[in-house]
């Protein structure tokens, strides 16, 4: 059990530098539009060299699209995931003071769709569609490449995915949330929980809740990661929109 906190301080320290770096980008960005004057000076450039440096800050931006948008979406996603994690923790509360085995369909659910909007929240940054569907591990497992790049330790996603692939062993289907929030399918036929959900041991909950929660604490690392790659990338637009004006300027 030690251990175990030791990891999740550590990942919590993690967390605690990449909010730095994230400030620290977003600091030096707001610096170079109010103190550099950017815009101002981006604007004084006359001819065709204006034309030329908004074509090609044209093509740089597409990456970000509207920082400002995709800030505002995310924003959103990430206020939801608040709440339903709020929801978890209350639920997670009185299910282990209880050990009520029925409160186990409804943490589940909050925990599947908590790690849904956490995803989403995150994929929101990449400036592509997101998903409709609530496959997460799918949506998880094809956003491998893009989740380590933005710095997520291979072991740290592994953890996620082991922890996913067990969310899944109660669901019969991959839309996890239908699962948790109904016993039958559409046509009232099938039953989309499995025996292994109907005949949980409280042993087995207790398991399961514990290791969630460095599985929940790496979820809010992945947010962090997001946003800090997203204001590096929104600053060095920044960056270089500024040297190009300088440069004709000079």
């Amino acid at each position: 059990m030690e251990n175990k906190i030791e990891d999740i301080k550590s990942i919590e320290k993690e967390i605690e530098k990449v909010i730095d770096e994230k400030d620290f980008y977003r600091k030096e960005m707001i610096k170079i539009y109010n103190e550099d004057k950017v815009i101002e000076k981006a604007s004084s450039i006359k001819g065709s060299k204006t034309s030329a440096i908004v074509k090609n800050i044209y093509e740089k931006f597409k990456l970000i699209d509207n920082p400002a948008e995709i800030y505002k979406k995310a924003s959103y996603f990430k206020d939801y995931k608040n709440s339903y994690f709020e929801a978890i923790i209350i639920i997670r509360n009185k299910m282990m003071d209880s050990k009520n085995n029925n409160l186990f369909y409804s943490y589940l659910f909050m925990v599947s769709h908590y790690t849904e909007l956490v995803i989403k929240a995150v994929l929101l940054r990449k400036n592509e569609e997101i998903p409709t569907n609530h496959d997460i591990l799918n949506i998880f497992t094809e956003e491998k490449d893009f989740l380590t790049k933005i710095g997520l330790k291979s072991d740290y996603y592994e953890y996620c995915v082991e922890q996913l692939k067990q969310i899944k062993e109660y669901a019969s289907n991959d839309d996890f949330s239908m699962c948790f929030r109904f016993p039958l399918d559409k046509k009232y036929k099938s039953k989309i929980i499995t025996n292994k959900m109907m005949n949980i041991k409280f042993d087995d909950i207790e398991k399961i809740v514990n290791k969630q929660k460095r599985f929940f604490i790496i979820l809010e690392l992945m947010i962090v990661l997001s946003e800090k790659d997203f204001y590096r990338k929104v600053y060095e637009f920044a960056l270089e929109l500024l040297n190009e004006v300088n440069t004709c300027l000079d």
